[in-house]
């Protein structure tokens, strides 16, 4: 018994260090689109563009330690619900979603997600979107490595406000 309460003890911490301190937003874009830039089929750039459709943006930024040379760490979701209204509740089928990792790593870059991920949503009386999602993408072609992407506590995205 004692072994194993060494190893939880041991275990937590090193739990709590894997997990990347940073600052998380949500943000909404309404009668947007996304407009994508691709060469040899990978996505170079996205951009929100007028259109029809509402834009989600999820974005992490993690705090940079100066003591680590090339440790930044950033993410961003960007889903497009097809002429979204006030609700919605459907797969990444009917939808696009692509995953930027912005990191010092080989699976840094755009991802579309895969068939099958469901993005649920409803826009609450202050006007914010309260949106629960569960995406996959492949991030490594050669290792065929899936990154698995759930906020299955909701989350309220706000609308975006253009800096002045």
């Amino acid at each position: 018994m004692k072994p194993l309460l060494i190893y939880l003890f041991l275990l937590i911490p090193a739990a709590a260090i894997a997990q990347r301190e940073g600052i998380s937003t949500y943000t909404y874009h309404t009668k947007s689109a996304l407009k994508i830039t691709e060469s040899n089929g990978r996505v170079n750039h996205i951009e929100i563009v007028p259109g029809e459709n509402l834009i989600l943006v999820y974005e992490f930024k993690a705090f940079d330690n100066p003591n680590i040379a090339d440790d930044e760490y950033k993410e961003k979701v960007y889903i497009e619900v097809k002429k979204g209204g006030r609700k919605f509740n459907n797969t990444t089928d009917q939808n696009v979603a692509y995953f930027m990792k912005g990191c010092y790593c080989t699976d840094r870059g755009y991802h579309k997600a895969l068939p099958g991920g469901r993005i649920s949503g409803k826009k609450n009386i202050i006007g914010d979107y309260r949106v629960k999602y569960t995406l996959r993408f492949k991030t490594n072609e050669e290792t065929e490595a899936i990154f698995n992407l759930e906020k299955i506590t909701t989350a309220s995205f706000r609308k975006h406000k253009p800096a002045k």
